[in-house]
């Protein structure tokens, strides 16, 4: 976005690339490992999954602004395989983050307690036949109900919980994309704010160098990106010029804080034009890890990743 729109700038934010605080080995270390075992588990369904997919063509390129495959019933859940992954990624963020009171809380259920086992209680809750008359909700639609009430009565932090959960679905998720990749190039994304696969806030915006700056927006768990309008807000849709507005690192300009005055939101954009300032990871959840100084900066100065 250039200066002769009506966009607000606002003041460059006095940090340099040799000040940015580096993140915390531990959480790069995570992030690696989760990297690793994700892929390595949408690898082991593609040799085990039918890669046959339905006829959903027309279907799916005109999903529009909202809906996703997933509420199409198009991701393809194995209950069993993602309780064995949701307990896989918990472990693996107790063994990276042991003093986390999350990982307390959880360790019970990792060290195979069954009388103290919430992932299966979730998985009981969330199984077919167990919601309201007439409800209609997908299988991670029933165990996000499941893990709020849990946090709730337990006063516990939900949302690192919920982020563990996009993660254990990522495999399946990961090759749905693969199944439907020609339709979903195909379909028309520019007034979409949220990820067509699972319906999430987007990670990321990427800013790209080969199409003179097009947005894309990224969902890190289902590794898909599509693009979004120039323009606006992809949480609320705010389209007023006066009400967004972007913070700038220093002179750095590979990243940029776009925020919303309207709901109080930002995106963390990487901006690829500038091919003197490399990423600083080949691996875009890296990253997102990588660069968390920005989401502190940008909490900083009162935003927040997703709405209020």
């Amino acid at each position: 976005m250039n200066t002769t729109t009506n966009q607000i700038q606002d003041q460059p934010v006095d940090m340099r690339r040799q000040d940015m605080p580096a993140a915390p080995t531990e959480l790069i270390d995570y992030c690696r490992q989760l990297d690793e075992w994700v892929k390595a588990q949408t690898g082991e369904m593609a040799t085990q999954s039918e890669p046959q997919a339905p006829k959903m063509g027309e279907t799916i390129r005109h999903l529009g602004k909202t809906g996703s495959l997933e509420e199409m019933g198009l991701v393809e859940f194995n209950l069993l395989a993602l309780a064995t992954n949701l307990r896989q990624v918990c472990d693996l963020f107790r063994q990276h983050f042991p003093n986390n009171p999350l990982a307390l809380e959880m360790a019970p259920a990792l060290a195979d307690r069954p009388e103290n086992d919430p992932i299966h209680d979730w998985f009981t809750i969330a199984a077919p036949g167990k919601g309201k008359p007439g409800e209609t909700r997908t299988v991670v639609q029933a165990l996000t109900a499941a893990i709020q009430q849990w946090a709730y009565e337990r006063e516990t932090e939900e949302h690192t919980l919920l982020e563990l959960l996009h993660w254990a679905a990522a495999p399946f998720r990961r090759w749905t994309v693969h199944r439907y990749r020609e339709e979903l190039a195909s379909m028309i994304t520019n007034e979409r704010g949220h990820c067509p696969i699972c319906n999430r806030e987007p990670d990321l915006a990427e800013l790209s160098s080969s199409e003179h700056g097009r947005r894309y927006l990224h969902c890190l768990p289902c590794d898909l990106r599509w693009h979004f309008k120039r323009i606006g807000c992809p949480h609320c849709g705010n389209m007023n010029f006066d009400r967004l507005g972007y913070l700038l690192v220093g002179n750095d300009q590979a990243y940029k804080i776009y925020h919303c005055e309207e709901c109080k939101s930002y995106l963390k954009t990487i901006d690829r034009r500038d091919d003197n300032a490399p990423l600083h990871s080949p691996s875009l959840l890296l990253e997102n890890a990588k660069t968390c100084f920005l989401d502190l900066l940008a909490v900083e100065h009162g935003f927040q990743p997703t709405p209020d």
